[in-house]
């Protein structure tokens, strides 16, 4: 009796240390699999950051370009304003030069060419309008 007892043991001992085993094995596999698991996110991490740099990097020089533009139009802007406003005080000084010319008589056929009047119009403004 005690020697199957002893063998009952025994082989208790065996499944035990073979249990434990089994789970040592299992915890190393899992402990493996997270950490590739870690390091794939880390990786996976890393190319993120790298592609936010890189459009961090086009939309900086997307910005540039547009500030650029900004800054060119409103300099083309200005200077059709100023265009603008040399046009209506030519036409203002065309207008009275018309005017005095065509009270001294002096309206040659010549120049009657170059002077164009339109049916109710009204003198030009030296102030643009909108």
């Amino acid at each position: 009796m005690k020697k199957i007892i002893f063998a009952n043991l025994l082989v208790l001992i065996a499944f035990t240390i073979k249990a434990g085993r089994e789970f040592k094995d299992q915890d190393a596999i899992q402990f493996e699999k997270n950490l590739n698991a870690h390091i794939s996110q880390a990786v996976e991490i890393a190319n993120l950051k790298q592609e936010v740099a890189r459009h961090k990097e086009t939309i900086q020089e997307i910005k540039t370009e547009y500030q650029a533009a900004l800054d060119n139009m409103q300099t083309l802007v200005a200077a059709n304003q100023q265009a603008k406003q040399y046009i209506g005080s030519l036409k203002t000084g065309n207008d009275k030069l018309a005017t005095a010319l065509d009270k001294g008589g002096l309206v040659t056929p010549e120049l009657a060419k170059f002077i164009t009047r339109e049916s109710g119009r009204l003198p030009a403004s030296s102030q643009s309008k909108k």
